[in-house]
């Protein structure tokens, strides 16, 4: 037997010592929105008569300063549909308007202000979400929230509408998200999770519709539940984005460039396209990411790689579907990094003696990608991407003054399969296949399996991974290693919490061909037991006892 398939038996065998498995989804809270045939006019005016029939979302309840109690001020949010899009008209009561906090602020910056969320799970999985934030001057921040708010991606940019306005009793904001933003199954009836926050700056507040408390773990999961969608279908998702480029470099006159100029040209295609109202393909040809926020000057003085974060939309889009992160988010996405394909070549190449270079790529063109992401009806995520990058050579000019051509990244195809299935509402178990196939040398392999396990309301987490390589290292050998880890832990309770975890890597682990790994040959284990003593608007942690050990 294997060691994926040991690992997989051991998964199902700890399952099944614990059969008293999260109810999620089970918050009683509900509200149901209003189908109108007359859209409202999105001004941050509730004045409108479509606002009038609609039943709001009220009775707010303080998470802080003093959880579980009624809120301060008073919070209404309606609810409106129609063919296009969902409407939310928002109404922040305040005793003492004068004091709001409306701070502007670049999209997706978190500042201090007065601050109305709406999280819609229109999936109704109980692990993802997608968040519209907006505070009382305007700004706007949408998160794409994924394995119960465990993973968030602020990246996730989408086009949706939003006023505000200050009032002499409080603040409103009209909001309007279309459809073919958000991702839901076909189904003629529809339920979605949703909850609203509610922050009120100088009272250092924190409301929310359906309560999630402070001590408890889990957020998606304890989300309420929006009613009422009936006969609304997907919108066709399509969006096409061809490009042409050109450039003209002018270089000092020289035997190997006579005339001293260069004229480039390019061209490619962008394409989005819903296949249904779970599954989207994305594919480019050629693309271009001149546009994409450039990479900060990081100065790295340690023998470790420096982690960049995926900004190219391509890249971006269903990310969530294909992170399989190892040793947490702070070690990097783990088996895929999206870096690697298209990555900079700038630097890489060193001046002939005598002569120079004349001409350096600074990026490994992709000559063609395709993604399919996204989640059925059934709760499996799925996500496979294949992406071929052409040959880049750097043109070298010697003391003669002859031009010759260095190979810096060869032809290059990659392919990503990755599948996660949701079990018991609120758990799930996945896998992932990566592939390398670069000219001149044989295919690296990649293979794991992850879980994340939650009982008795998420209050007990078991997750972990176990992944193995077969890969080329820089002598042309052929490596075989393999990494893992298990934890369990106590995640939620109003005292004693507890963890422990233990991991290993081989020396031969090498998975970055397509992921990011810091190091091998890695053992450890560790633990820790807290007390958490709650007190007024505030939770203290204790650490009691803990213990690590690595070599």
């Amino acid at each position: 037997m294997t060691t994926l398939a040991r690992a997989f038996c051991f998964v199902v065998f700890i399952s099944l010592l614990l059969p008293d498995l999260t109810l999620a989804g089970d918050n009683p809270r509900s509200i149901r929105a209003t189908r109108t045939s007359a859209a409202p006019k999105i001004d941050g005016y509730l004045t409108e008569d479509v606002w009038l029939d609609v039943e709001p979302a009220n009775d707010f309840l303080q998470q802080n300063p003093d959880e579980g109690k009624p809120a301060s001020e008073p919070t209404e949010i309606y609810v409106l549909y129609d063919d296009e899009a969902i409407y939310f008209g928002c109404f922040m009561y305040d005793s003492d308007p004068t004091k709001i906090v409306a701070r502007r602020t670049r999209r997706d910056s978190e500042v201090e202000s007065d601050y109305i969320s709406i999280r819609i799970d229109s999936f109704h999985d109980h692990q993802t979400a997608f968040e519209f934030t907006v505070n009382a001057s305007g700004s706007k921040t949408d998160i794409l929230i994924y394995d119960d708010k465990k993973e968030e991606d602020p990246s996730w940019d989408v086009v949706w509408e939003v006023r505000t306005q200050l009032l002499s009793n409080g603040w409103s904001a009209e909001v309007k998200i279309p459809f073919h933003v958000l991702r839901f199954s076909e189904k003629s009836e529809r339920e979605w999770g949703i909850n609203f926050i509610r922050i009120i700056s100088r009272k250092q507040e924190r409301d929310f519709w359906a309560l999630i408390g402070r001590t408890e773990s889990g957020f998606v999961s304890r989300f309420g539940h929006l009613k009422g969608l009936d006969d609304i279908s997907s919108p066709v998702r399509l969006e096409l984005l061809p490009y042409v480029v050109g450039s003209e470099a002018f270089t000092p006159e020289s035997a190997a460039n006579p005339d001293g100029k260069d004229f480039l040209s390019n061209g490619g295609l962008d394409l989005k396209y819903g296949l249904s109202g779970y599954l989207t393909l994305d594919l480019a040809l050629n693309p271009d990411f001149g546009q994409v926020e450039a990479d900060p000057e990081v100065l790295n003085l340690t023998t470790f790689e420096t982690f960049f974060p995926e900004k190219r939309p391509f890249f971006i889009e269903g990310s969530q579907v294909l992170r399989f992160t190892t040793f947490g988010g702070e070690f990097g996405p783990g088996l895929f990094y999206s870096r690697r394909i298209g990555r900079g070549l700038k630097g890489e190449v060193s001046n002939p003696a005598g002569g120079f270079l004349l001409d350096e790529p600074g990026s490994t063109t992709i000559l063609g990608a395709a993604k399919i992401t996204g989640k059925t009806p059934g709760g499996l995520a799925v996500g496979v991407l294949e992406a071929l990058t052409q040959e880049e050579n750097a043109t070298l000019v010697d003391s003669t003054g002859q031009r010759s051509l260095q190979v810096v990244e060869p032809l290059a195809y990659y392919n990503v399969v990755r599948l996660k299935q949701d079990i018991w509402d609120n758990s799930n178990v996945g896998g992932i296949v990566t592939s390398v196939a670069k000219q001149q040398r044989r295919p690296a392999f990649v293979a794991g399996i992850d879980w994340d396990l939650k009982f008795r309301q998420s209050t007990y987490v078991i997750d972990g991974f176990i992944a193995g390589s077969h890969t080329t290292n820089d002598s042309n050998e052929r490596i075989t290693g393999s990494a893992g880890k298990f934890k369990i832990e106590k995640a939620a309770g109003r005292h004693w919490l507890w963890d422990a975890s233990v991991d290993y890597t081989t020396k031969k682990y090498h998975p970055n061909d397509v992921g990011f790994f810091f190091r091998p040959n890695d053992f450890g284990a560790n633990g820790e037991l807290r007390y958490r003593e709650e007190k007024p608007g505030k939770i203290f942690r204790r650490y009691i006892a803990g213990f690590g050990y690595h070599v």
